[in-house]
């Protein structure tokens, strides 16, 4: 057996295998257990409990939202040893690979005259990877602890794109306001997290052990939690829609991401741990969380969910080859 074939067995045995697994618990919670509290929830499959069902996946993704990601992007950046020049250039790089992708997108939805609402998913789906639920636990399993840390500053910054870039993109169609769109994107936790670690970085703003060493328990339950809650998500998800295009954006995605994210790493001084995970990050599959936009302004929904869904289930080819090209 060859070596890179055996180091892409490896890499899927050893680092794809154990998330797949846990998505697959998130998964089976999402189609029997998941109604909190309620001891016959794999009996009843009725609308009372499809509602029971549904606030109870709401709960937990505001958990996270509010809570849990705030806490693992505080707590990395405050306390991490990384310096500041390299926080920079991840933070760049994922801001230049997200414009690119849209770049791309825009262009094909332009090609393909494509209405308003399939234009925003396809441009969503694009340019948002599932650099959290996904490329966290991902990128320590694949190179180590020391990861982690570079990786947690890629999903913040891509967090905040999302929470203000994403949220402009969905809600063109619908014509919000400048002022309604500002309020959107202040509400995102994640947003105020990072100023607040980086004034504990400046020395601004002294936090008290006890206050820092909760933040650290509360991160330390972000990735496992993460990845039950997108098998749960992927469990709601209905593939159907206009297939041609689903394919292109899968292709956009999964295939054009990795092409452009190598030499965009070289190109912005990325080198070593970082360029790997920084790479990965922007390898990722579709964010779960673009399906959430989708519903709520009104894009087209079946491209979104299905595009995600794909791309997570195909993900493991791409990502094993990937990460025996990196390592």
């Amino acid at each position: 057996m060859t070596q890179p074939l055996e180091l892409a067995l490896d890499a899927l045995y050893q680092i794809i295998l154990p998330i797949f697994l846990v998505l697959g618990v998130g998964y089976l919670a999402g189609r029997k257990l998941l109604v909190i509290g309620a001891p016959n929830a794999a009996v009843n499959h009725g609308p009372q409990q499809q509602r029971a069902n549904e606030s109870s996946l709401r709960t937990l993704s505001k958990l996270v939202f509010y809570v849990f990601s705030p806490a693992l992007a505080f707590t990395s950046l405050a306390t991490s040893d990384l310096g500041t020049r390299e926080i920079a250039r991840i933070g760049a790089f994922a801001l230049v690979t997200t414009l690119s992708m849209g770049l791309i997108a825009w262009v094909l939805a332009r090609m393909l005259r494509l209405a308003p609402a399939e234009t925003g998913s396809l441009l969503l789906v694009a340019m948002f990877a599932n650099a959290g639920n996904y490329g966290l636990p991902l990128n320590e399993l694949a190179y180590g602890p020391m990861a982690l840390d570079r990786a947690v500053i890629y999903f913040v910054c891509s967090s905040i794109l999302l929470f203000s870039l994403g949220v402009v993109v969905a809600a063109r169609a619908q014509g919000k306001t400048r002022a309604q769109l500002l309020t959107r994107v202040l509400y995102a936790p994640v947003v105020h997290a990072v100023w607040l670690a980086a004034l504990v970085r400046l020395g601004v703003l002294p936090v008290p052990a006890p206050i820092l060493k909760a933040a650290s328990l509360v991160a330390q339950g972000t990735v496992p939690l993460m990845l039950l809650i997108l098998g749960i998500q992927l469990s709601h998800v209905k593939m159907h829609g206009n297939w041609r295009l689903v394919n292109v954006a899968t292709g956009v995605r999964m295939l054009l991401a990795p092409l452009l994210a190598v030499p965009l790493a070289t190109l912005m001084g990325l080198s070593g741990l970082a360029e790997q995970v920084a790479v990965t990050e922007a390898s990722m599959p579709s964010a779960v969380y673009t399906i959430i936009l989708a519903v709520e302004f009104e894009l087209a929904l079946d491209l979104t969910s299905s595009v995600v869904l794909i791309t997570t289930l195909i993900s493991p080819l791409t990502l094993v080859a990937l990460i025996t090209y990196l390592r």
